[in-house]
């Protein structure tokens, strides 16, 4: 499906949010407003989240094993962050250390794992229905835009030049196309599918509860700007229901091996 290769170049040009901060006007604004674009993604993961456990459902299997597979998600993240604790990130452009060249090559390596997973999850979510996958499309590009426009100062502070950074951030984004071809493989037995999306539900909430809102709720208590906060996560909650509302409803798609060949 051409939809789901576009899906992941419309993502893959997230990496590029930092340029923004080149541009003075739209850079101030970023910096003032980064942590509640944070919020405002946790609105949209929300509800995405929510959606792909509904449509795993529908798709069949138990739902016990489904909810033990959507927290099998979470806990596979969970294992990636403790694996991989060096690789952090921020989720604003205020950072109370120094980077080293070191901590932008761990960086690095760690926003390339979690692009292969994205890409994963994009194919089974487009399979399921052309509202799904845009869905999960948008969810993917806000947290990796935020997640960049970090990345782009870290690397900064690493001593990479403006080039180097968005240039290097655009590769490593690219890692996306190998979840991709790794999701089409997986989603081409029917079985699995329902498992996958569960899978992908769970790690969704994951990233909701363990990543995005800890930072909301720092931000919260540090600047006390709950209200801002609260409006953000809820236009992200209306943005994805706007989503759900404006694209007509598609069938799933059979997953076959004609339809594995047209992904690839």
């Amino acid at each position: 499906m051409i939809e789901v290769f576009f899906a992941a170049f419309v993502i893959m040009l997230a990496s590029l949010a930092g340029a923004f901060f080149v541009w003075r006007s739209a850079g101030h604004w970023l910096e003032k407003n980064s942590r509640y674009l944070v919020t405002f993604s946790a609105g949209v993961f929300i509800i995405v989240a929510y959606g792909l456990f509904t449509e795993s459902r529908e798709l069949g299997g138990n739902n016990i094993l489904l909810a033990l597979t959507a927290a099998l998600g979470a806990l596979f993240l969970e294992i990636i962050g403790r694996f991989m604790q060096e690789t952090h990130h921020h989720h604003g452009t205020d950072h109370d250390h120094d980077h080293s060249p070191t901590d932008a090559r761990r960086l690095i390596i760690g926003d390339a794992i979690h692009n292969v997973i994205d890409g994963i999850v994009l194919v089974p979510a487009f399979l399921i229905d052309i509202r799904v996958g845009i869905a999960t499309t948008v969810a993917i590009f806000f947290h990796e835009a935020v997640q960049e426009i970090s990345e782009f100062f870290v690397l900064k502070g690493a001593g990479y030049s403006t080039l180097s950074a968005l240039s290097l951030n655009f590769l490593v984004s690219s890692t996306i196309l190998i979840g991709v071809f790794l999701g089409s493989f997986i989603s081409a037995d029917s079985a699995i599918l329902p498992f996958l999306i569960a899978f992908a539900a769970g790690a969704f909430l994951y990233v909701v509860f363990r990543d995005l809102l800890p930072s909301t709720v720092r931000d919260i208590v540090r600047k006390r700007h709950s209200g801002k906060h609260l409006v953000a996560g809820v236009l992200g909650i209306l943005v994805m229901f706007g989503v759900g509302i404006l694209l007509p409803e598609e069938p799933a798609i059979p997953i076959d091996e004609a339809t594995t060949q047209e992904l690839l």
